[in-house]
């Protein structure tokens, strides 16, 4: 995605995204500074807080600041010419539940319903932000 999210028009690229990641995804992997690894709830004092990114060969380095990331990027002689380095990504997760979202209110019943008649980890899942998924403890 990120390497498609590119413009020549003036506008500045950028990635929304929603999503309900399975516990063993790369999107769970990607999100795993925000959320409790014991829980598998979201952290709530890290709810929007931004961090910054850069892939170097198949590793995600993470940091605070993308000052913090520079010396890890290539150095302009590495790279072909007329090719700059690449810059660090600002990443952000806003946990919500099924239930922050308006449009549903319509069909709230039907929907909570749906999400009741599933196994307890999916209904957690869909409803309280769990990304634990089939990693919960049985309660």
């Amino acid at each position: 995605m990120v390497s498609r999210n590119r413009s020549t028009c003036g506008v500045k690229p950028y990635i929304r995204a929603t999503c309900n990641p399975d516990a063993d995804s790369w999107v769970a992997d990607f999100l795993a500074w925000w959320i409790d690894p014991e829980s598998g709830l979201p952290i709530a004092e890290r709810a929007g807080v931004l961090r910054h990114y850069i892939r170097v060969a198949e590793t995600i380095m993470w940091a605070d600041r993308p000052e913090e990331l520079m010396q890890d990027l290539p150095r302009p002689d590495d790279l072909p010419p007329g090719i700059d380095p690449p810059r660090p990504i600002s990443v952000t997760f806003i946990p919500a539940r099924v239930f922050d979202n308006p449009a549903s209110t319509r069909m709230l019943n039907s929907l909570v319903h749906r999400i009741g008649s599933n196994a307890t980890t999916v209904a957690a899942c869909l409803s309280e932000s769990n990304l634990a998924g089939p990693y919960l403890p049985e309660s």
